[in-house]
């Protein structure tokens, strides 16, 4: 069976670039930052054919936000629990 943590942290980053796209770079740090921890829980990396992608996203993220408020968005993303992911996500 298939661990669906791997479709959770793809879902996450998904939902990164669609917060910085909606003008929210954040929000979409937080989650890419929350993709990295469900990985790291797993032990496993970005998806081969999501790396370019994820990086694109995330120099963009980085860029908008600068390397202080980037940094701490993806800290705090990476230790949040999936129910706080979820209520993140519906408060917005």
């Amino acid at each position: 069976m298939p661990d669906n943590r791997e479709s959770l942290a793809r879902a996450l980053d998904a939902l990164a670039a669609v917060a910085e796209t909606a003008g929210n770079p954040e929000l979409g740090a937080t989650m890419l930052g929350a993709g990295e921890g469900v990985r790291s829980s797993i032990g496993v990396g970005v998806w081969m054919t999501d790396r370019v992608s994820h990086e694109e996203t995330a120099a963009r993220l980085r860029e908008r936000l600068g390397d202080p408020t980037y940094t701490a968005a993806i800290d705090r993303g990476s230790g949040l629990t999936l129910d706080e992911v979820l209520e993140l996500v519906s408060a917005d």
